[in-house]
């Protein structure tokens, strides 16, 4: 679960209690009264069409709209948490069996030139080509066979530590760890193919060969002008330049195979530090650089703005920026997304819109702002209009202009000018919370305070969010970089 106003989950200071609904509703004198509530289709029916219902029922109500599954935050975690399980399941054993590759093509290309007069009496004594090839193809499939069995230890174990680290992230209440035959098998035949084509060249160029012409010693290399004494460029280069590119040049085959596999190691490096370096550069630049408040409260209901001085005047504070969020539909044409509308003041300090080179972009006084990926999927460009369907209060529907885009790396959102956003809203001078910068010895004495006021309905302690962020991602990102 995450706070009001937190973007990371914070086990240590929020969590959800459960209890009987009905002690629960006498306790508040709402007997019979809900605020949510979920529903199962039955086969075959439509969800858009039940969504519609739905949101004729509960509209005079004050509902803010049925959702489907597939748009419910925990859904969509763990969706995007698969989908990019299943992308690194196709990317990463190619990167890692393209290594193997290169690896077994060396030790076999090594083991045949060792070999070559043996390899070459063999065939004189009537061995066939098939038969020395089935022997070097046995010798591959034990190094393979060796190696599956291995793999398949160390992978089911690190396979069950990644279920656990699942069901403690996202508080599974239990997660089966089963080993599949079809995926054993599958992961088995991939392997001893990529076995076999790295071992396929150096074998089919030893039994290629006459046997007599195998059993004399290996012929030395034929030396030639090569391409730089031809192009006239000799003087140009040093000594050891040309001796490199005279070898690449004259062994081609080996050359490319060596570049492959310095890339394919490469990348597995990049792989292993790729997913703390993209975290540790999402979260630098998200609070280093767009938000920078050391603490973030929001109210249970937009509140006038006399409330946002009275947090400044809270021992420790040193400034603050308000803030005003409206929950909206942002429509374009067929296409739709359900987000919420942040309206900031202009030259705010601790909330800033950035470029893609860091800078702050000035924040318009009309107009919406977007994030590139949320213009990119209402299909919108910047000077073109967008319907904005408000899902609290009297629920306006108003065709504003997209002023601006802006890049961020976590969240999808849309920002307006506060004054605009309660003026496109119809209502006064009002604020849903407000990022203050504080003392830090201040700071929990603060955070205390504000959970004993009724209206506060959270408040975000940003740096502990993010210490409780990557502790609790630690376990993951360690798993990937092993």
């Amino acid at each position: 679960m995450i706070a009001p106003g937190g973007i990371f989950p914070d086990f240590e200071r929020y969590g959800v209690l459960w209890m009987n609904r009905e002690p629960l509703a006498t306790a508040y004198d709402m007997d019979g009264a809900f605020n949510d509530v979920t529903v199962t289709l039955s086969p075959g029916a439509s969800e858009e069409a039940v969504i519609e219902l739905l949101d004729q029922v509960i509209e005079p109500y004050g509902g803010f709209g049925a959702i489907g599954r597939d748009t419910q935050i925990s859904h969509r975690f763990l969706s995007e948490e698969f989908r990019s399980l299943r992308i690194m399941a196709r990317i990463f054993p190619i990167i890692f069996l393209g290594v193997a590759s290169f690896l077994l093509n060396i030790v076999i290309t090594r083991l045949v030139r060792a070999q070559r007069e043996q390899v070459a009496t063999l065939k004189a004594f009537g061995y066939s080509n098939l038969g020395v090839l089935w022997h070097f193809t046995k010798l591959t499939t034990v190094i393979v066979i060796l190696g599956v069995v291995a793999g398949l230890g160390l992978g089911t174990q690190l396979a069950r530590e990644m279920a656990e680290m699942y069901m403690e992230i996202y508080r599974f209440p239990y997660l089966q760890f089963t080993v599949s035959l079809p995926v054993v098998v599958g992961a088995a035949v991939i392997s001893l193919t990529a076995a076999l084509l790295g071992a396929a060249y150096s074998v089919f160029q030893a039994v290629s060969q006459p046997p007599a012409e195998a059993m004399r010693p290996e012929a030395p290399d034929i030396y030639r002008e090569a391409i730089v004494e031809r192009l006239g460029v000799k003087r140009l280069l040093t000594q050891p330049t040309r001796m490199i590119l005279r070898h690449i040049e004259r062994q081609p085959v080996k050359s490319m195979m060596t570049i492959i596999g310095i890339a394919f190691s490469v990348a597995v490096l990049m792989v292993g530090m790729f997913f703390s370096d993209a975290i540790y550069r999402m979260v630098q630049v998200q609070f280093g650089f767009a938000q920078r408040e050391d603490l973030a409260v929001i109210f249970v209901e937009p509140t006038s703005y006399r409330a946002y001085y009275e947090l400044l005047n809270l021992e420790g504070v040193e400034y603050g920026d308000p803030f005003r969020f409206v929950p909206v539909d942002l429509k374009k044409d067929h296409r739709s997304f359900r987000t919420a509308i942040q309206g900031i003041e202009p030259g705010s300090d601790l909330v800033r819109l950035i470029d893609t080179s860091l800078q702050p972009v000035p924040l318009p006084r009309e107009g919406l702002v977007l994030t590139r990926y949320l213009a990119d999927v209402l299909g919108v460009q910047a000077g073109e209009m967008i319907t904005v369907k408000v899902l609290r209060g009297r629920r306006p529907v108003r065709e504003v202009p997209l002023t601006a885009l802006v890049s961020e790396y976590i969240g999808v959102s849309a920002y307006m000018d506060r004054s605009a956003l309660n003026r496109l809203m119809g209502e006064g001078d009002l604020i849903s919370g407000a990022y203050l910068a504080t003392d830090e010895t201040h700071l929990e004495d603060i955070y205390l305070k504000l959970e004993e006021v009724p209206r506060v309905a959270g408040s975000v302690n940003v740096d502990n969010s993010i210490e409780s962020f990557f502790a609790t991602m630690g376990n993951q990102l360690l798993t990937w970089s092993i």
